[in-house]
C-alpha cells in the first residue's frame, strides 16, 4: 500500500510509505519492513519519525524500542530514505495497523507525512480431529496392530475470507513424546489421511496452513493401544505385499494422489527396521517383529 500526500502550504515534502507484498495480509511470524520515498525534501536539516495511529494498542508497541530492528526517528539523509522494520511476532494476528512516517524541518510551516495500513493475517482456528476410524483391521488379530489401517480426518476450520484454500499436514508423536514426531502426510489439500502406526499409544495431530502459510494446529490422544506386530519370517514378503496393496486400493478411492503416496509411506515406515529373531529354543520358529 502506498500513500502520497499532496503539497500543503509551506511546500512540505511528499511522503509515500510502501509495504512489501502489500497485496496480501501480513504474516505476523515474519518481520514487517516499511520503506519510503520522499519528494520535495527540505534543503536544510530535516528529521523523520515513525508512529502508529491505530489501533490504540499499538502505542505500547511503539514505546518499546526492542520491538524494532531500525530506529524510529533520526536525521533525514536523502541517499538513505527512512525505513522501519518491526520484529517477527510483535504484531497481533487479526489486527489492522496504521503506521505513519512524518518529515519535519524548521524551514517548513507543517510536516509532511504518509500513512500505510497493514492488515495482519489470522491463522486458521476452531478445527478438530474426527474420531480415528479403522479402515482395514488386522486379519490375523482382533487387537489393533501396526497392520491395522486408520483414517484420520479434520474439519471445522475457520479462516480469513480471502484464504479460500487450506492445506493440511498430519503427524504423530510416538508414545505421546513430542521429541519423537513422525510425519503422517505431506502438505496436502485433502483434509484426511490414511495411515498405519507402530506399537504404543500415540498423539495424532494436524497443522492447517492458509495461503500465507500461517497455521493453526490441534492434537488429540489416540486413546488406543497398538500391539506389537509379529510376523512369521516365511510370511513377511506376502504380508508386506498385502498391506501395500490394500493401502493403495483404499487410498485410490479418495481420488487423491497425495493420499496414495502418504498411505504407502506410512505403511513402509511401520515395517522399517524389522528384526529376524527366534521365538523359542524349543520350536526354533523364526519371526519378524517390529522393533
Amino acid at each position: 500500500a502506498t500513500v502520497v500526500l499532496k503539497s500543503l502550504p509551506g511546500n512540505p515534502p511528499k511522503v509515500s510509505v510502501v509495504r512489501r507484498l502489500s497485496a496480501r495480509a501480513f504474516n505476523p511470524t515474519q518481520s514487517l519492513v516499511l520503506t519510503s520515498k520522499i519528494q520535495n525534501a527540505p534543503s536544510g536539516s530535516a528529521t523523520y519519525s515513525w508512529s502508529c495511529i491505530a489501533p490504540a494498542s499499538c502505542d505500547a508497541i511503539m514505546a518499546d524500542s526492542s520491538n524494532f530492528n531500525t530506529p524510529l526517528s533520526g536525521p533525514f539523509v536523502s541517499s538513505a530514505p527512512p525505513s522501519m522494520s518491526v520484529k517477527a511476532s510483535v504484531l497481533k494476528a487479526g489486527e489492522s495497523y496504521s503506521f505513519r512516517l512524518s518529515m519535519s524541518s524548521i524551514a517548513l510551516e507543517s510536516p509532511g507525512f504518509g500513512d500505510v495500513d497493514v492488515p495482519v493475517n489470522s491463522p486458521p482456528e476452531g478445527g478438530s480431529l474426527s474420531p480415528i476410524r479403522v479402515e482395514i483391521p488386522d486379519p490375523q488379530s482382533s487387537d489393533l496392530t501396526p497392520r491395522t489401517q486408520f483414517k484420520v480426518s479434520t474439519e471445522g476450520w475457520v479462516d480469513d475470507a480471502g484464504d479460500v484454500q487450506l492445506l493440511y499436514s498430519f503427524y504423530m508423536n510416538v508414545n505421546n513424546d513430542p521429541e519423537q514426531k513422525i510425519s503422517l502426510s505431506q502438505l496436502q489439500a485433502s483434509s484426511s489421511v490414511l495411515c498405519r502406526v507402530p506399537e504404543g499409544t500415540h498423539t495424532i495431530g494436524v497443522r492447517v496452513f492458509d495461503a500465507d502459510m500461517a497455521y493453526g494446529s490441534v492434537e488429540v490422544s489416540s486413546a488406543m493401544t497398538v500391539a506389537k506386530l509379529v510376523i512369521p519370517a516365511a510370511d513377511f514378503s506376502s504380508t508386506l505385499d498385502s498391506m501395500v496393496n490394500s493401502t493403495i486400493g483404499t487410498a485410490s478411492e479418495l481420488d487423491d494422489s497425495a493420499a496414495v503416496s502418504n498411505a504407502i509411506t506410512s505403511t513402509l515406515s511401520v515395517l522399517d527396521g524389522v528384526d529376524e529373531s527366534t521365538m523359542g529354543a524349543s520350536d526354533g520358529a523364526e519371526v519378524v517383529q517390529k522393533k
